[in-house]
């Protein structure tokens, strides 16, 4: 498995190994997928994962079986276990699920602003957005992003049932299969829509959040669509 340093090295940091938990091993591989060290569909060798964290095989296994739970991870009988990547029908209904809960995080946030919440956390994204809307988009730093900006409207929104029951999770996994397909105009596109979002959710307009929200993830269903099938390949048919 490329792209893993070993525990110490001086890019990995501290030993991640703390202990035998499987916890080490789930929390490892949903970093890499921030951090641009793991991709959708990428096999995940059990002998690797040991060597690098210096765990035993039980957790390793364990913590396998927990991210296949969360849909993060899918193990395959007789081919091992990869990082999820989609089908375009999964694709489909993860984003036809997302769609009412995009529209209520950005109402909640309109909401919670317009109820006296701090917006100062809304003012870094502001920021990064326009640096954005400047120039090219890089995939790993625009994805990263996104999940920062999610992870902040529900924070002013103040719900917190919905961290636990928003996908975040498995919508940053489709970025990361999706984003690189898109030129840099669906690039642009996708910032203007967070721009739109962020505009109404800073002017505490709930029912112009909501609106824009739902409008932001239909227009990801038609780039979706519009993508090559190459993007969305069968882990059962691959060697």
């Amino acid at each position: 498995m490329s792209g893993l340093q070993k525990p110490g090295s001086k890019k990995s940091g501290k030993n991640p190994s703390q202990g035998n938990s499987p916890d080490i091993v789930v929390n490892w591989i949903q970093e890499g997928l921030y951090n641009g060290r793991f991709v959708p569909g990428q096999k995940l060798v059990e002998a690797d994962l040991i060597a690098t964290l210096n765990i035993s095989r039980g957790p390793v296994r364990e913590a396998l079986k927990r991210l296949h739970g969360k849909g993060v991870v899918k193990q395959i009988p007789y081919r091992g276990a990869h990082i999820r990547a989609f089908s375009r029908k999964e694709a489909a209904d993860l984003l036809i699920v997302l769609e009412p809960m995009t529209s209520l995080m950005a109402k909640l946030a309109a909401e919670g602003v317009a109820a006296g919440m701090p917006t100062k956390p809304l003012a870094g994204i502001q920021e990064w957005i326009d640096k954005f809307q400047r120039g090219s988009v890089n995939d790993v730093t625009f994805v990263g992003k996104r999940q920062h900006l999610y992870q902040t409207l529900m924070e002013i929104g103040g719900n917190v049932e919905l961290p636990y029951i928003m996908p975040t999770a498995l919508l940053h996994l489709l970025r990361l299969q999706s984003f690189p397909w898109l030129d840099n105009e669906k690039r642009q596109q996708v910032i203007d829509e967070y721009a739109r979002i962020i505009d109404a959710v800073l002017s505490g307009d709930p029912g112009r959040a909501a609106r824009v929200g739902k409008q932001h993830v239909q227009a990801a269903k038609k780039r979706l669509s519009a993508l090559p099938d190459e993007v969305f390949p069968d882990l059962r048919m691959s060697e």
